[in-house]
């Protein structure tokens, strides 16, 4: 239960820090004359992007810090196992991809307010100067953002709660929180969303025990919204067409990652 508080209190401090910047960029706001909440409102909308990407900075800072010292750092995967881990890893990164793809596809047609909020903020800064919104965007989602949630979720809680749980259970609870952190972006279908791609890097870290690897594969999966943003509008039958596809590669793929582990698993039996 120790260990379980310590995450929440984390989880806490992460949402802490997000409040902080945010009350920062008011204050900012105020400053320059900005006095009406309306219009206020308004500012931060249009200045998310800077405000995910400060925020995330000052959380990769500080969880840094925390992981560097609370957390012991485990050695990487034995010589007679980097084959299997380089194989597994592989198999992860394209599971993540697709599933992360997949969710786009379905939920296409359903808002979120956070992320509408982020895409209102690009076209803002694409507005001021060409490509700036998007390069925004991209440094937010594929790089600071994979980073400090890795760094939370993934090195410092599954790091605390494998000291007590297992290291299934220490995944599932890890992946929990992350679901709980994505509630603000998009409620309860972004945060079921978020918790099944938490369990995916809550494997991603177990097979590899890198988090640097880990978070690569966190922003292989966020590539899938760079993909979005390219498509741009789809129509309902290629919505439909596409999510089959991608539905079939991504069963075909854990089938086959399954499989392999299952071959492995009876071979070291023996």
């Amino acid at each position: 239960m120790k260990n379980i508080l310590k995450c929440a209190g984390w989880s806490i401090l992460y949402f802490v820090i997000i409040f902080i910047v945010q009350f920062g960029f008011m204050m900012v706001g105020i400053s320059n004359g900005i006095e009406n909440e309306e219009m206020l409102n308004q500012f931060a909308i249009n200045n998310n992007l800077l405000l995910t990407i400060f925020s995330n900075i000052v959380a990769i800072i500080i969880f840094g810090i925390i992981w560097n010292v609370k957390i012991n750092k485990k050695q990487e995967s034995k010589e007679e196992h980097v084959q299997n881990t380089k194989k597994n890893y592989i198999f992860l990164i394209l599971i993540a991809f697709l599933y992360s793809l997949l969710f786009l596809m379905i939920t296409y047609n359903i808002y979120f307010s956070g992320i509408n909020d982020t895409i209102t903020s690009m076209n803002y800064f694409n507005s001021k100067n060409q490509f700036l919104g998007f390069v925004l965007y991209t440094i937010s989602i594929l790089i600071v953002a994979p980073i400090s949630e890795e760094l939370l979720c993934r090195g410092i809680m599954f790091g605390e709660l494998n000291k007590k749980f297992s290291e299934n259970q220490a995944i599932i609870i890890s992946a929990v929180v992350f679901g709980v952190m994505h509630l603000m972006a998009g409620g309860v279908v972004l945060a079921i969303g978020a918790i099944i791609m938490g369990i995916i890097l809550g494997f991603a870290y177990k097979t590899t025990k890198s988090l640097p690897r880990t978070m690569f594969v966190h922003g292989v999966a966020n590539f899938a919204d760079i993909i979005m943003l390219f498509l741009g509008k789809i129509s309902s039958t290629n919505l439909i067409v596409f999510t089959i596809i991608i539905a079939i590669a991504l069963l075909s793929i854990i089938l086959l990652y399954y499989n392999r582990n299952s071959v492995i698993a009876t071979k070291e039996s023996n």
